[in-house]
């Protein structure tokens, strides 16, 4: 499985990648705000003792590439813009919309936590789509 594969290749320096994305990607749908994150960091921050805040989880999600910030939006799609495509650390601000990578959401079944209206796809920036479609 590819997520496995990000986990093994982050092992040394994110050695509980596998238990953040569990208790936190479940509880998040695929499009989402800071604020969003920070409360669904703190109703399971009691299974995440290793992780001093938010910051550092949201940190963490966002250096393996399982979560994203939203750069572009359209009817059908949102573009996200993972740290893995940039070619340093990928920052927010705390007003940002961010978005959970597609591998992620299907490992973890985030879209059974999103409205049937707001379950569009994510792509990657530089996935050959087109926003205006």
């Amino acid at each position: 499985m590819i997520v496995e594969e990000i986990f093994n290749g982050y092992r040394q320096v994110h050695p509980n990648a596998p238990v953040v994305c569990k208790k936190l990607l479940p509880n998040l749908p695929i499009h989402f705000r800071v604020g969003d994150f920070h409360r669904a960091f703190n109703q399971n921050k009691k299974h995440l003792e290793e992780i001093a805040d938010y910051h550092d989880a949201l940190a963490l999600l966002m250096e393996i590439g399982a979560v994203g910030v939203v750069t572009g939006e359209s009817d059908r799609y949102i573009e996200g813009t993972f740290e893995y495509s940039v070619p340093n650390r990928l920052h927010y601000r705390g007003d940002d919309a961010l978005c959970i990578h597609p591998i992620f959401v299907k490992e973890y079944r985030v879209a059974e936590n999103t409205d049937s209206e707001e379950r569009r796809s994510v792509y990657p920036f530089g996935s050959e789509t087109d926003l205006e479609a």
